[in-house]
């Protein structure tokens, strides 16, 4: 409100002094009336308002030099002159356009570069007495300024136009040294002004153009992702995949592995398979194709994972901004998968190859993982391409169109069970969830100084590894994030720190 207030005592004062000068210089009072209240409705208008505002800076300037020649000495005059034209530019950035909106510097910056046109084009019609070639003049500067190919000669252009002027007016009352050092000040701030909003302009279109191309990017994806197998068996929302962190991960396996389908490959997903107590057990993912079948198990998890293949529980490990760390334990997927897929022979025979893959996310780390067992694989999503790809070379076995058409349309009737089925399936799980007590919070080792955290080498943070092989397997030390970039390690004072167990 204040802003406001002072924007209108402003406008009154401008179209006030402006009137006055117009008066003065013109000898009418009529003159002089009749401009004041044009000023104050053109000030009024947004785009029209913020060049009248500039404008008026400019012919204050000049009012304010022509009447220090008749009482001040030249030097004296020519600084007092520059003080008051910058003062006049900020107080006219402020109360003349910033008032009127958001941006005020970028509103400044167009009503400076239309404002200098104009002045230019009113020099034009000055010195050659012709308003025809001073229209041609404004409008072939703003034209230029304003078209991306000619933007630089325009501003260029702009930038001479209106040192020259200066020097013109300048050199005249005063010695040439004055008037050199004026003209160079002038260009230095009008050009200061030009570069500035040409680089602002320039890193605005490219980031608007980024955002279209990211913008143009998810929308094909989205558009993409409706005609996919994954939607079309799960009819899943690709907001709601987006938004949950179970069904993401399904669909990355699916992203990963999309490309076999056109070899024939078929996939199925969310696959309710009946036990012997009436329960179910639920296959995230499951790709039919010429190697056999994978049956995928997907964790997108974060943090780090321990566990081996025989062990009823594995440890996630997540850091807290405490200075501890948060332990959870959650089934063992090598025997949940292990599970499902004795329920799948039960239903298609032994005959056909079956391949257990236990997906985490990258964004994990797989920590002590212990795994021997035939056809089981634990890997990360960033692996699974190459992974699956190497077990289809290698096999024997291969399935026919035929023989994996047969099993898709056996199998899919059990992905597209009821919302009964799924919410009692969901039931039985957490009955069989067992809560963790509070000694699971696993203390982290205390920081021994910045020095400790930071990579010398490479300057990464360094992390909390633990030996996974050798003699010195188990051992807790520091290891650099950046690895396998950078290798970095530092051993951990067994007197301060308690190593991980």
């Amino acid at each position: 409100m204040k802003n406001k207030d002072s924007s209108i005592y402003f406008v009154i004062i401008e179209s006030f002094i402006i009137a006055g000068i117009t008066g003065i210089y013109t000898k009418n009072l009529i003159w002089g009336i009749a401009a004041f209240f044009v000023l104050l409705i053109v000030y009024e208008i947004p785009v029209l308002g913020n060049i009248l505002s500039i404008t008026s800076a400019m012919i204050e300037t000049y009012a304010i030099y022509e009447f220090g020649l008749k009482f001040l000495p030249t030097p004296i005059n020519a600084f007092i002159t520059l003080i008051t034209v910058y003062l006049l530019m900020i107080v006219h950035r402020i109360l003349g356009v910033m008032s009127k909106n958001n941006n005020s510097k970028e509103a400044f910056r167009y009503s400076l570069i239309i404002s200098e046109c104009l002045m230019l084009s009113i020099a034009v019609w000055y010195y050659q007495k012709s308003i025809p070639v001073a229209c041609v003049v404004f409008a072939a500067l703003t034209v230029m300024v304003f078209t991306p190919t000619l933007r630089i000669i325009g501003r260029l252009g702009l930038t001479f136009g209106t040192s020259f002027l200066v020097w013109e007016v300048t050199h005249k009352h005063m010695e040439m040294k004055y008037s050199v050092l004026i003209t160079a000040l002038v260009f230095i701030y009008i050009g200061f002004h030009h570069a500035i909003f040409y680089t602002k302009n320039t890193k605005l279109k490219k980031h608007h153009k980024k955002v279209q191309n990211t913008t143009k990017n998810a929308a094909n994806m989205e558009e993409d992702y409706y005609k996919q197998s994954y939607y079309l068996n799960t009819h899943t929302n690709y907001e709601d995949v987006l938004n949950d962190e179970g069904k993401y991960g399904e669909y990355l396996i699916y992203k990963s592995l999309r490309h076999h389908e056109k070899q024939g490959a078929k996939f199925l997903f969310n696959c309710f398979l009946n036990r012997e107590d009436n329960s179910t057990t639920e296959i995230d993912v499951m790709l039919i194709c010429q190697g056999g079948i994978f049956v995928f198990e997907s964790k997108n998890y974060s943090g780090w994972i321990f566990g081996n293949e025989n062990s009823l529980n594995w440890t996630q490990i997540l850091p807290m901004r405490t200075g501890q760390s948060k332990k959870t334990q959650f089934y063992n997927p090598v025997k949940q998968n292990n599970t499902h897929i004795r329920y799948l022979k039960k239903l298609i025979g032994s005959n056909i190859p079956i391949y257990s893959i236990i997906v985490f996310s990258d964004k994990c780390t797989l920590k002590d993982i212990k795994a021997g067992s035939e056809n089981v694989y634990i890997i990360q999503c960033g692996e699974l391409k190459s992974i699956v790809s190497t077990i289809i070379r290698r096999t024997k076995y291969k399935l026919d169109a035929a023989l994996i058409s047969e099993l898709y349309n056996k199998l899919y009737p059990f992905t597209q069970v009821s919302n009964k089925v799924k919410k009692k399936h969901i039931e039985n799980i957490e009955k069989n969830i067992v809560p963790l007590s509070k000694e699971h919070t696993l203390k982290q080792p205390k920081k021994e100084g910045l020095k400790l955290l930071i990579c010398p080498q490479c300057g990464s943070q360094l992390v909390l590894r633990i030996t996974k092989r050798g003699d010195d397997i188990g051992k807790s030390f520091y290891g650099c994030s950046a690895f396998p970039k950078c290798r970095y390690t530092r051993e951990i004072d067994k007197k301060k720190i308690k190593s991980i167990k």
